[in-house]
């Protein structure tokens, strides 16, 4: 039976506007009717997850930030993981000398070195809230604590840059490309699917037969690789497409095929 629907938010939650449709929504609402826990899970930080979700009724859990933050009930925080003072300049430096754009993610905020007007993408891809400081870097260990460094640029320079991150940081960073123009560097066994078993330890529930999740992207695939029920987006990438159970056209209908699960048992 299955208690908690774990969703991501861009491009599974939310359409390609950023916003919840219709249907959706409606099915949202019907997994609270049947009395199943949601969490968000995304690679967004606590802030930009808040500007999504505060508008829909209902209280859910939160995976923020690839699952460096796990909050119950939307506030409460369970869990938290960020790098080593050391580590993130070490990363930032080497980010910094990719020429790409470079955000360093906290739980609250996103920061900068660079100025508005250098940002060579839409606004619609640069992170919500952003926070410019030229001295982030001596911050670092101080009162700024990075979780998450965000590369935003070609994916062919993105590929370049994952493969130094983890010859230079081997074992010491995961690294994931999402939406084909970020690369997201992470703690070492930071992901959405750590952020599951934490939040399905506190709430006493067995991911391996009591949870759901729906994903689209490559940081997506440690969650499903962690629950029983485990859906995909059709229009994923095939390695991602591989790694979930079943492919489905929207949240909405992997929705209506966990009630349907959970209807099948109770018959």
């Amino acid at each position: 039976m299955i208690r908690l629907v774990v969703t991501d938010l861009d491009d599974t939650l939310l359409n390609k506007y950023k916003l919840i449709d219709l249907d959706n929504l409606n099915a949202l609402l019907k997994l609270r009717q049947a009395g199943i826990q949601v969490a968000y899970a995304s690679g967004r930080n606590e802030y930009e997850v808040d500007l999504v979700v505060n508008t829909v009724p209902g209280v859910f859990h939160r995976i923020c930030q690839n699952g460096a933050y796990v909050s119950v009930n939307g506030k409460d925080r369970i869990f938290e993981e960020h790098f080593a003072p050391d580590l993130a300049k070490q990363i930032f430096r080497i980010g910094q000398a990719s020429k790409m754009h470079c955000f360093i993610g906290t739980a609250q905020e996103m920061f900068t070195t660079e100025a508005e007007d250098s940002f060579r993408y839409p606004e619609h891809m640069i992170p919500k809230g952003l926070v410019r400081d030229i001295a982030v870097e001596q911050r670092m260990g101080v009162d700024v604590h990075p979780s998450k460094f965000c590369f935003l640029g070609e994916k062919k320079h993105l590929l370049e840059l994952q493969k130094e991150m983890l010859r230079e940081f081997r074992g010491k960073v995961d690294t994931f490309i999402s939406g084909s123009t970020y690369l997201d560097v992470m703690p070492t066994g930071i992901h959405k699917g750590n952020g599951i078993r934490h939040l399905a330890k506190h709430l006493g529930i067995d991911p391996r037969s009591e949870v759901a999740c729906m994903g689209d992207s490559e940081n997506d695939v440690p969650m499903f690789e962690e629950v029983f029920l485990s859906f995909v987006m059709g229009g994923a990438k095939p390695h991602v497409r591989e790694a979930a159970k079943h492919e489905v056209s929207s949240f909405s209908e992997a929705v209506d095929r966990v009630l349907a699960h959970n209807a099948s048992l109770a018959s």
